[in-house]
């Protein structure tokens, strides 16, 4: 799945539900469907710190992906994989 398939996805889903009551969610292929996740931070600046929790749950070298809200108006979605890292922003529609 492309970075941008996993934020249409996110995007239908805060469609929705709506952007207030969206929570973080994160995707690997093992198993493949979103999972929310509750608890996280709530400023950008800390996601690096919970990066190493999503990793912890892929398995090695196995892609993921994080979706998360940046604003009222704004999420971003981060597609890791064994080759490294991508970041995008996206409005929401």
């Amino acid at each position: 799945m492309t970075i941008d398939e996993y934020a249409q996805q996110t995007r239908e889903l805060i469609a929705l539900i709506g952007i207030s009551e969206f929570q973080a969610s994160f995707d690997c292929p093992n198993p493949t469907c979103l999972h929310g996740i509750a608890d996280l931070p709530t400023s950008e600046d800390q996601w690096d710190m919970c990066m190493a929790r999503f990793r912890d749950s892929a398995r090695q070298g196995e892609e993921f992906m994080v979706a998360f809200k940046v604003s009222e108006c704004q999420f971003k979605v981060i597609r890791c994989t064994c080759f490294g890292s991508e970041k995008k922003a996206y409005v929401v529609a």
